[in-house]
């Protein structure tokens, strides 16, 4: 009984912490859920809001990919050739030594360029223009290092075919970027808009980030299990020798 007690807790908790860490961002709160904008000082910035799609459409152009919400530039109505300023939103920290996907669903532009020629948060051009980037990084918290870049394949709103696009990376990629890393490091995605011309804006809706546990993780619970099993049969051997006693007295 104690030994099927623990393999119960164990598992339970293990089920626990994967299910756990699944976090998604919606935005149908109307808040920015934790994301803050993170513009340098010293740039021409602008914020990113948690948009009501259904008040305010912009003529069909934008429609959030689930309820209401999505995550887009406070100046939408200046989003073109005039807009210069930089927009970056970054989500909450991510804390964890395990590999880790990033999906993001993204509507609008593709900026001019896969890679930037900065490679950190600090180093951001002082004004957007019609060359540079827009799309979502990963950030090394320490010292604010972008590992990974992805943009978007095309351009497209919610009254084009080329609508809403995915985004990110899936945990070989990350894992290969982190791989160096402290297994104290943190990380955080950076939504960025570096790119003004035609189609020089760039909106979030449902970003999630999916902790994967590492093999060896899932290798202890199967050893757990296992050993328990182990230790059940002599547990369930003495069992019946006691009622076999018993029923010859």
């Amino acid at each position: 009984m104690i030994v099927r007690m623990f393999l119960g807790v164990l598992i339970a908790v293990t089920s626990i912490s994967v299910d756990a860490a699944t976090i998604s961002f919606n935005f149908d709160d109307g808040t920015l859920q934790g994301w803050t904008n993170n513009v340098p000082v010293g740039t021409l910035g602008e914020d990113y809001v948690a948009w009501d799609t259904v008040a305010d459409t912009n003529s069909g152009r934008t429609v959030a990919y689930s309820s209401d919400y999505m995550l887009l530039e406070a100046e939408y109505g200046t989003r073109d050739a005039g807009d210069t300023a930089i927009k970056v939103v970054s989500s909450p920290v991510i804390d964890t030594d395990m590999p880790f996907s990033v999906s993001a669903w993204t509507l609008g532009g593709t900026g001019a360029i896969e890679t930037p020629s900065w490679t950190d948060n600090s180093s951001l051009p002082t004004a957007a223009s019609g060359s540079d980037f827009m799309g979502i990084a990963l950030r090394r918290v320490s010292d604010g290092h972008y590992l990974l870049f992805d943009r978007r394949s095309g351009s497209g709103q919610s009254n084009h075919s080329l609508n809403w696009l995915e985004l990110g990376w899936d945990e070989s990629v990350v894992a290969s970027a982190i791989a160096l890393d402290s297994p104290d490091e943190t990380y955080q995605i950076d939504l960025i808009d570096a790119y003004s011309g035609g189609w020089g804006w760039i909106g979030v809706d449902e970003v999630t980030i999916n902790v994967v546990p590492e093999p060896s993780s899932i290798a202890l619970v199967v050893l757990m299990i296992g050993l328990g099993l182990i230790a059940c049969r002599p547990l369930a051997r003495n069992r019946y020798k006691q009622h076999s006693n018993a029923s010859t007295d």
